[in-house]
């Protein structure tokens, strides 16, 4: 098999047929990658010689890992798998129906209506006592996510995005 050195390709959604603006392109076991444009395309160029698999994903979706060639036509498909609620609380864990603290709930109404194209940014500014910083716009960089807990503790946590 030849050694590839640029891959091109484009990914759409499924569900639509439409390009997928901000699917992160990342050549597996390295820190190389992109992330498509607004038509859904994208290039990866100085491909390792031992690179041997891409990985496509995108939030909502189920990523693919397809083995490396010149030209890439990706479908992804949405993932099935809803987050129907999420408690976080920043002094432990608990059941919801034992839980008599204040809470907040981010539904995915809340978090729809959300213009930001990352989850965890969308989820910043829904919930009081929240705070997310992430200082790198790297695809799959850690975010820092501060929650105000009991006696306005704070509890901090790094993410992967």
């Amino acid at each position: 098999m030849a050694q590839v050195s640029k891959v091109t390709g484009v990914v759409i959604s499924e569900e639509d047929n439409l390009p997928i603006v901000g699917a992160s392109v990342l050549i597996k076991g390295t820190n190389t990658g992109t992330v498509t444009d607004i038509d859904g395309k994208f290039t990866l160029g100085n491909i390792p010689a031992n690179a041997k698999k891409v990985i496509i994903s995108f939030i909502g979706m189920q990523s693919r890992e397809l083995d490396i060639k010149p030209e890439l036509n990706v479908i992804l498909k949405s993932d099935t798998e809803v987050l129907d609620e999420v408690v976080v609380t920043g002094y432990g864990v608990t059941k919801k129906s034992t839980f008599t603290g204040a809470a907040n709930v981010a539904d995915s109404t809340t978090l729809e209506s959300r213009t930001d194209a990352n989850f965890m940014k969308a989820l910043e500014g829904s919930m009081p006592g929240v705070q997310m910083n992430n200082s790198t716009s790297t695809p799959g960089a850690q975010a820092n996510v501060y929650i105000r807990g009991e006696s306005s503790a704070q509890l901090h946590k790094s993410v992967a995005i």
